[in-house]
């Protein structure tokens, strides 16, 4: 399996020693969307593009999935914004001109202490209706874009912060049957799922019934490590074997229901003197779990 990582160009000095850098500790792709997304004239974004395609060329490294935009505690209506849909638009046009197939997109996951309260004073699964709604509303505008370009959005499962409880909760599509939902009721033609192992171990969840019941439909990874049911849901995204994700399961159940994409890591090592030793040992540990 190829071996691929989320890092950006920007932790190098140039766009060489980056590539160069990748190459020398066992990666093969990334998990890119590149620099000025939204910034650039049609005519620099068109030579940009051409310009980082040969360079991943040359390199012999290829972007295999992208990252749009996503919003943190941030309220539903600048969710269902015209704004920020003009954002993941940009995202999912500038995939295409890369020639890349998918892109990871965060679905919208209740926050504040409305929600919370609510949840515990009403009916709760109105509330997971509505977020569903939300959501189903949101995905929807981008079937025509993502017809017309080939470009596939991957809903990643996430969590939500319950300020009532002081700690991350289950979310949107943080377990399969939500995923399955979504992608049922949006077409798999257009949508997939992207698989955070961390998001789904801040839980205690189960790795291969996770990917068992998604199967196909899992399209790219957001690999990272995390320390599971007793720690109440931290987004620690260590690097593998930092945690306590198991990461037997998860390459067996992968290689189970027939996943031929990229190991991906979101996994960003400390910038300093460890930064190349621990970028080297992510590669290595990405080869040991998924191919040897």
């Amino acid at each position: 399996m190829k071996i691929g990582i989320c890092l950006g160009e920007w932790h190098f000095p140039n766009r060489h020693e980056w590539l160069t850098a990748l190459k020398q500790c066992g990666f093969d792709a990334l998990d890119y969307t590149g620099k000025d997304l939204g910034k650039l004239s049609p005519a620099d974004e068109a030579e940009y593009c051409k310009q980082l395609n040969k360079d991943l060329k040359d390199h012999d490294v290829f972007i295999n999935q992208t990252h749009a935009p996503f919003l943190i505690d941030r309220p539903e209506s600048e969710f269902l914004s015209d704004e920020f849909y003009e954002q993941v638009k940009t995202a999912i046009e500038r995939t295409a001109r890369l020639g890349v197939k998918y892109i990871a997109v965060h679905p919208y996951v209740p926050q504040g202490y409305d929600f919370f309260v609510n949840a515990r004073t009403y009916d709760y699964s109105k509330l997971i209706a509505h977020n569903k709604e939300v959501n189903l509303s949101f995905f929807s505008r981008f079937t025509p874009l993502l017809k017309e370009t080939g470009v596939k959005i991957c809903i990643e499962n996430l969590f939500a912060y319950d300020v009532l409880l002081q700690r991350h909760v289950l979310a949107t599509c943080g377990d399969a049957d939500e995923a399955n939902f979504y992608i049922d009721q949006l077409g798999d033609e257009n949508f997939g799922c992207c698989y955070d192992t961390g998001h789904l171990n801040h839980f205690g969840m189960d790795e291969e019934t996770y990917v068992r019941k998604l199967g196909k439909r899992i399209k790219i990874l957001h690999l990272n490590d995390s320390w599971g049911k007793n720690f109440y849901g931290m987004d620690w995204h260590l690097m593998p074997g930092q945690g306590d994700v198991n990461w037997e399961k998860v390459a067996s159940a992968l290689k189970e229901v027939g996943y031929d994409g990229v190991a991906s890591f979101e996994v960003t090592p400390r910038p300093g003197k460890f930064f190349m030793p621990q970028l080297k040992y992510i590669g290595e540990m990405g080869n040991l779990i998924f191919n040897s």
